[in-house]
This record gives structure tokens, C-alpha cells and sequence, in this order.
């Protein structure tokens, strides 16, 4: 995300929170990534790209990364 590149990611764990209109969720199966890579290609990936390092450049600086760091050894 952080290179300008679209993203293709399974839904397990948290990556449905890092996926919203900068590439495809999908399931785990074999027929399922096929799908989603299948449908990257017809994709746009330019608009997919400049999505994925907006959202990185605004919710992932090194100054929010060191706070939220902060946050959780002072939580302990």
C-alpha cells in the first residue's frame, strides 16, 4: 500500500479494515483468489494504487505509528 499498489488480501484476521476501495477482499480458497486476481485485471489499477498510499499517508505516518505505540506501553 505504502509503493502505490492496489491490494489483493484474503479476509482473515484484520485485513478487511486496510481494504476499502484501494483492492479486493477475498476468500481463501483457490477458486476465490483466482476470482479476485481475475477481477484485478479488469480492474483500474492506477485508481486502486493512488487509494492505497492515500490511505496509508493518512493513517499510517511514523508520527501516528510512535503514538499509537506510546499509547499501548502506557496502557501497560
Amino acid at each position: 500500500m505504502a509503493s502505490g499498489l492496489p491490494v489483493i488480501a484474503t479476509d482473515v484476521g484484520d485485513n478487511k479494515y486496510y481494504v476499502h476501495g484501494n483492492g479486493i477482499l477475498c476468500g481463501t480458497t483457490v477458486n476465490e483468489l483466482k476470482g479476485a486476481i481475475e477481477e484485478m485485471l479488469c480492474s483500474d489499477f492506477v485508481r486502486m494504487g493512488m487509494e492505497s498510499r492515500r490511505i496509508v499517508e493518512r493513517g499510517y505516518s511514523w508520527d501516528k505509528i510512535a503514538a499509537r505505540t506510546l499509547d499501548v506501553y502506557n496502557m501497560v
